[in-house]
């Protein structure tokens, strides 16, 4: 009986690292825009594109904070970390952490680890205790206001405290420290050296692309509809139940700005994602393959596999 005992604790511990280590992917190509203003007519009009229907549903505004080492070992391991706040159409705001890979090639998928929930955490600062995200705000509110300077007391004291979340955090169960303490090259020493290197916002454009079976091509037409659990079906496709849901795209204009010292003072970023939401990845790939040469017949695009972490870095320079 007590081998049995001892069995199934194993069992359950090994079951749980399994199920905490299962690392988030995602299947998505990035493109720089040549015809901006083509795009966003096509966007804009909710319109079609040789049998892939497009409905633009919503605008957000992300800021991002991301963290490197002193030596930028994230950067050259391939990786970004950011923290990032998301204020959504209907204001509803959220914060998070959140880890991801580079891309290797145009179609690789990449790794995506996040912690979701950040309001309960509290940092010690100069003035008492405060909740993360009311810190993170801090810094945030420079970047609105586009009334940036990292040398200002506040600004400083800010990045300080979060530095020293970050260190007494390093050997926490946040999501992304702990998925970075199992990679080779990293330990928890290194991930107490993590810091803000750099800071900026977004505006997303987002739209769902799908198949409309009365107004679309046959090749189209024949593909199964996407199973997607309602929990997670956008409220579009909820009302329009016969339309099948394949991809997601977003239309990012970005701006990020060095918190080290650098002669470029700011990288602006504009350029278009695709992400696969078809439940069968092979069949989803196969669907991107399609919309993308459309896309490059008909807009001027080429593939980008840089983050906007690694665009950034290239402009601002490691120093």
């Amino acid at each position: 009986m007590a081998i049995n005992r001892s069995f199934n604790i194993l069992f359950l511990f090994l079951l749980s690292i399994n199920l905490l280590w299962a690392q988030g992917t995602e299947e998505q190509r990035k493109y720089f825009i040549k015809d901006e203003k083509a795009l966003m007519n096509f966007i804009n009009s909710s319109g079609q594109l040789d049998g892939f229907s497009i409905y633009n549903h919503s605008q957000y505004t992300y800021f991002d904070i991301y963290l490197d080492t002193p030596d930028f070992d994230l950067y050259k391991s391939g990786l970004s970390l950011r923290f990032r706040k998301r204020v959504f159409n209907d204001s509803t705001i959220t914060y998070g952490i959140q880890l991801k890979s580079e891309m290797e090639t145009d179609t690789s998928i990449r790794m995506e680890v996040e912690e979701k929930e950040l309001d309960f955490y509290r940092v010690k600062t100069n003035s008492g205790w405060l909740e993360l995200p009311k810190l993170l705000d801090m810094l945030f509110l420079q970047v609105e206001k586009k009334q940036i300077n990292i040398n200002s007391a506040e600004f400083q004291q800010a990045i300080s405290s979060i530095q020293k979340w970050i260190e007494f955090k390093a050997e926490s169960t946040i999501t992304p420290f702990q998925k970075l303490s199992h990679l080779n090259g990293w330990d928890t020493k290194k991930i107490k050296n993590l810091k803000p290197v750099i800071i900026g916002s977004e505006r997303r454009i987002r739209s769902h692309i799908y198949i409309n079976p009365i107004n679309t091509t046959k090749e189209l037409q024949a593909i199964v509809k996407n199973n997607i659990i309602s929990s997670v079906l956008p409220e579009f496709f909820k009302k329009n139940a016969d339309c099948n849901w394949v991809l997601e795209t977003s239309v990012d204009s970005a701006v990020f700005y060095p918190l080290y010292k650098s002669e470029q003072q700011k990288a602006e970023i504009y350029e278009f994602e695709v992400e696969n939401k078809y439940c069968i990845q092979e069949t989803g790939t196969a669907i991107m393959n399609k919309f993308e040469k459309k896309l490059k017949s008909n807009f001027q695009m080429d593939n980008q596999i840089d983050s906007k972490y690694r665009q950034s870095v290239k402009k601002f320079l490691v120093p």
